[in-house]
């Protein structure tokens, strides 16, 4: 995705299937689809016989499955099974007790430690302090999956477990797909036909379909505090938690999310593009002469393209992807960090010299490798270069997932908001620096969703806008 490469980090992409056949392969290929999303750890469950079987594995899911063939023979026969491309130390987990299941998690819980810490003193054993691991208990407490998910889920109304969830739980009966009651973090349903049979699938987004079955099916998105049942029958609510409220996650159309998804039936391309004409609307009647409109790839490349569309200036391209390479921002060290994002981006250097370049990003986090990208375009020649920030400055530490653990790590939370582009301009080294604001965020997400639906779907109020705001509260009920 962006240039940034210390971006939000604890993303996860989940995937639940049932079908007749050829499960374990189309387990491996949905899961593959949710890769972008997670790429340092993956695993699967299924069902083999009366059994819940689970392996996971560490690097990426085509690596995995590659390099344990053995799953071709223990888990060829099954029909029911889960998948997560993840960056936490536990990508599924298994439970056994009053009913065998095993979970993959997309969210976060951010109250992790004191939940933990009231386990203890309760005599309840906790090995991890995984998020995971506290949702797979608390559904455990149930009598039965339904019991326990709602269990969860009116936990998070009450504001006793803060966070964000959206999860595949497989067990015997099929596999469970639930949200949170404000639908935070994406997640989606649907079928397609296969010869004789229909295959029922889940996953966090929807490219899930194209890439499963070649064809460009509508996919539908799990309502927020929904629990639905996927297995031979179909799809099948099995109730729902209700907010009466939305908190989709802004970010997920400005950065996370592939270009060729829809989130909430809006696609993400097009909200980009809305995003950098936002942009573009900043730099009215700027000479064009010698001007090219960049995008840092992948997901500054859609805000590039808004911003051409209208300020007229030249597009181009001043970075290479080198389509061989990880994600940088999702390893553990920052010296691996800098070294992945100077193999996967290469300077176009006919495409920079004497150029003036409006270099667009989603987002910075910590500044360091916008800073890096400007003096490399300034060192192969640029004339000059100025930042153009599709998301409004990151504040705050995401409730959602562990993107930053606190705010000394956001650039932008160093700054009073009055001085803010001037400082940031400054610490990267550009001629100048614009970021959108919350209102053009949401408003290019909303016009991207008119364009695309020939309605307003969605409001300025359905959205989680917590990690622009340095003065937000986490959604509850009670908070």
């Amino acid at each position: 995705m962006g240039g940034e490469n210390q971006k939000p980090m604890d993303y996860c992409g989940v995937f639940g299937i049932y079908c007749q056949d050829k499960c374990l392969s189309r387990t491996e290929t949905g899961t593959f689809s949710q890769q972008h999303r997670g790429t340092t750890k993956n695993g699967l469950s299924g069902i083999v016989g009366d059994n819940i079987i689970t392996e996971t594995g560490k690097g990426l899911v085509k690596e995995f499955y590659k390099n344990r063939q053995d799953l071709r023979l223990t888990m060829k026969d099954m029909n029911l099974a889960i998948g997560c491309a993840s960056v936490t130390s536990v990508p599924i987990e298994p439970c056994y007790g009053n009913f065998d299941f095993s979970i993959a998690l997309n969210g976060r819980i951010f109250n992790q430690d004191e939940i933990a810490e009231d386990y203890r003193q309760n005599g309840r054993s906790f090995h991890t302090k995984e998020d995971i691991e506290i949702l797979a208990k608390e559904i455990a407490s149930g009598n039965n999956p339904v019991d326990g998910i709602k269990g969860y889920l009116n936990k998070m109304l009450e504001g006793k477990i803060l966070g964000s969830t959206s999860a595949v739980m497989l067990t015997k009966e099929g596999v469970y797909v639930f949200r949170d009651p404000w639908g935070v973090k994406p997640l989606s349903y649907g079928s397609f036909k296969d010869r004789k049979q229909t295959v029922y699938f889940a996953a966090s987004e929807d490219r899930a379909m194209q890439v499963l079955s070649g064809k460009i099916i509508d996919m539908t998105d799990v309502k927020p505090g929904e629990i639905l049942l996927i297995n031979k029958n179909g799809i099948k609510s099995m109730g729902r938690i209700d907010s009466g409220k939305r908190k989709h996650c802004a970010f997920e159309w400005g950065y996370t999310a592939s270009f060729d998804s829809k989130i909430e039936l809006i696609p993400v391309h097009l909200a980009r593009e809305y995003i950098g004409k936002k942009l573009a609307q900043k730099d009215r009647n700027r000479d064009g002469r010698d001007v090219v409109v960049a995008g840092i790839p992948q997901s500054g490349v859609g805000h590039a393209l808004g911003y051409h569309s209208i300020s007229g200036h030249q597009y181009g391209e001043v970075f290479h992807k080198f389509g061989f390479s990880g994600r940088s921002y999702i390893l553990p060290t920052q010296e691996e960090r800098d070294r992945e994002a100077q193999q996967k981006l290469t300077l176009i250097p006919s495409s920079i010299k004497d150029k003036i370049i409006f270099l667009e990003d989603d987002s910075i986090v910590r500044g360091t490798q916008m800073r890096k990208k400007v003096e490399s375009l300034m060192e192969a020649g640029a004339r000059e270069v100025h930042v153009r920030v599709g998301c409004p400055p990151l504040v705050q530490p995401c409730f959602g997932d562990k993107s930053t653990k606190s705010q000394d790590e956001l650039a932008a939370r160093k700054y009073p908001e009055s001085t803010l582009e001037d400082k940031m301009c400054k610490e990267v080294g550009a001629n100048s620096l614009k970021y959108n604001s919350v209102d053009d965020l949401l408003d290019a997400i909303i016009q991207a969703d008119l364009k695309w639906n020939g309605k307003q779907t969605i409001t300025e109020d359905d959205f989680c806008t917590y990690c622009f705001d340095r003065e937000a509260k986490i959604p509850t009920i009670s908070k």
